[in-house]
């Protein structure tokens, strides 16, 4: 009977051992915002690592492991100074919240321009590709990314 536990458990400790190097091999990845001052994006996902938290102009995703291959950046992005325009011509805006002057709103004023503002969806046109091993940084940029129709609208933007 001790003969067996120990072998379970030699068994065990080498699947783990062998479950660590294969997280150690796969590519590490971290998304950078450059999108513009004004311009914010959430719901991050390349390589089936995905990031949720919402990145301000220059801000950077955590480091994800992802899967080994090819593929693009996919997200939403939001444009404050297009959001604050169409607020201020539908006259829904927050007098002096959205004067359109280049500032941004406080965090906390944020969440007073109403009505709730669309996320469009877009990807980038270059395919990034990264193999076991590898540490990259996607930097995303205005020339660099379109509207992504292969997941449900919204689009307009």
């Amino acid at each position: 009977m001790g003969l067996r536990l120990s072998a379970l458990l030699a068994c065990g400790l080498a699947l783990l051992l062998f479950s660590s190097a294969c997280d150690l091999a796969r590519p590490e990845v971290v998304v950078v915002n450059e999108l513009g001052e004004r311009v914010m994006v959430r719901h991050l996902s390349f390589r089936g690592c995905a990031w949720e938290p919402v990145l301000r102009h220059e801000e950077t995703s955590s480091a994800r492991l992802c899967v080994a291959g090819e593929g693009r950046v996919h997200f939403q992005k939001l444009d404050l100074t297009d959001y604050c325009v169409n607020q201020i011509e539908s006259g829904e805006g927050i007098e002096g919240l959205c004067n359109c002057d280049g500032t941004l709103p406080d965090e906390d004023e944020e969440e007073l321009l109403a009505p709730e503002p669309l996320w469009f969806n877009y990807q980038t046109t270059a395919v990034f590709s990264v193999e076991e091993g590898d540490i990259m940084v996607i930097r995303l940029r205005p020339e660099q990314i379109e509207q992504d129709f292969s997941v449900p609208g919204p689009y307009g933007h």
